[in-house]
């Protein structure tokens, strides 16, 4: 596929000024749903597609397909830049690809996950379940287990190949406690870029599931406070969830009106400092190159 791809940039009436890439994505999931003890669904899912972007006279064209035939993705490639030619107008608009990389990345995993049965994934979480029950205020639980291995290939008329592998596991737990006059939810969840052992780095019947029972409960002797303005203490995790919300939507939105002028800005508050590095090693969202081969 790559050097197939790799052909069909090279062979593209793609101008000078004109920019074209694709992009072939595939991955490799399962994942385990267990309610009360009991298991929900068990599935495992293969997903794969190509998507083709085309920069011409200032417009974008853009087209995809989950057909990986030869024929649909010449199609679909053609269709990309069809659309940008057709849409352009500015005959002055560019755009440069700052140092193309030629690269292969992968992480490594100590523990395939495809090489564990899914009745072994499944008799893990059990146990995980066990370790919760032990407190008889906890009436319910959840534990949602996903992994996945995802392969992905970016070709650019500017020169760029990067192939990277990079696998993905998580749990996330959910206990409801009660003491018969009310009922709490707290949900916890754990994810790295890393493979089946991440069991055995994290120690989750001992330690990380006794603290979720612990603040569900906590929660139960809990005062319900009366409105007005508080100063608190944010969860890492709350503080990740926020700056989603409020910057990361945003970003994602095409020329963001609030954030268009940002760059080299201050947006926020001095006291705030926000770091997005995709370089922490084995952490959820690590990656050595994007999704348009930058490092």
């Amino acid at each position: 596929m790559r050097d197939f791809l790799q052909n069909l940039i090279d062979q593209s009436p793609v101008q000078s000024n004109e920019f074209l890439d694709i992009r072939y994505q595939d991955r490799f999931s399962t994942t385990i749903v267990l309610h009360e003890g009991i298991i929900e669904s068990a599935k495992t899912a293969i997903e794969s597609g190509i998507f083709a972007r085309a920069y011409i006279n200032g417009q974008w064209g853009y087209a995809s397909s989950r057909v990986l035939s030869k024929e649909v993705v010449s199609q679909t490639l053609s269709l990309a830049l069809k659309s940008a030619r057709l849409l352009g107008k500015d005959e002055g608009a560019s755009i440069t690809i700052a140092n193309p990389q030629v690269a292969d990345s992968e992480v490594k995993v100590e523990i395939d996950p495809k090489e564990i049965s899914i009745e072994d994934k499944i008799i893990n979480i059990k146990e995980m379940n066990k370790a919760v029950s032990l407190d008889k205020r906890v009436i319910s639980s959840t534990f949602t287990y996903i992994d996945s291995s995802s392969q992905e290939i970016i070709i650019n008329s500017e020169g760029t190949n990067v192939s990277t592998l990079i696998p993905h596991i998580s749990l996330a737990s959910s206990v409801v406690a009660s003491d018969e006059t009310k009922a709490l939810n707290y949900s916890s969840s754990e994810a790295k870029t890393m493979g089946y052992e991440f069991f055995e780095k994290n120690d989750f019947p001992n330690t990380i599931l006794p603290k979720l029972v612990d603040h569900a409960t906590h929660l139960l002797s809990s005062k319900k406070l009366s409105m007005s303005k508080y100063d608190v203490i944010l969860a890492p995790s709350l503080v990740g969830m926020i700056a989603h919300e409020a910057i990361g939507h945003s970003l994602n939105l095409k020329k963001a009106p609030q954030l268009i002028h940002a760059l080299n800005n201050l947006i926020a508050s001095e006291k705030i400092s926000l770091v997005d590095d995709p370089a922490i090693p084995n952490a959820h969202g690590s990656y050595t190159y994007d999704s348009e081969g930058t490092k």
